[in-house]
């Protein structure tokens, strides 16, 4: 994983947060455009289903890692599916 797309997995791991704010998917789609983040080729990683949620909504492709939350929220009968799961972040960078 290249430079750029490092960068958009930190990034997209921002705007998680903007949404749990209060900010709006437009909101983060229009802040991601401003930098020149391809959404659509951005990874969504996070540990619980609303990270997840948010990937979804913003058309990225999810991962949930099973530390923090993630072993409990991977139990969830829960039709929101991540695309991906890593035990964490190190397995999912050293294996993207």
């Amino acid at each position: 994983m290249g430079g750029s797309s490092s960068l958009s997995v930190a990034l997209i791991g921002a705007f998680n947060q903007f949404y749990k704010f209060g900010l709006s998917i437009h909101d983060i789609a229009q802040k991601a455009y401003d930098i020149n983040i391809d959404l659509s080729n951005s990874f969504m990683v996070g540990d619980t289903l609303n990270d997840i949620k948010t990937g979804k909504i913003a058309k990225c492709k999810t991962v949930l890692v099973l530390t923090g939350y993630g072993k409990e929220e991977q139990k969830k009968d829960d039709q929101l599916k991540p695309d991906l799961v890593f035990q964490n972040l190190l397995d999912f960078a050293q294996k993207i």
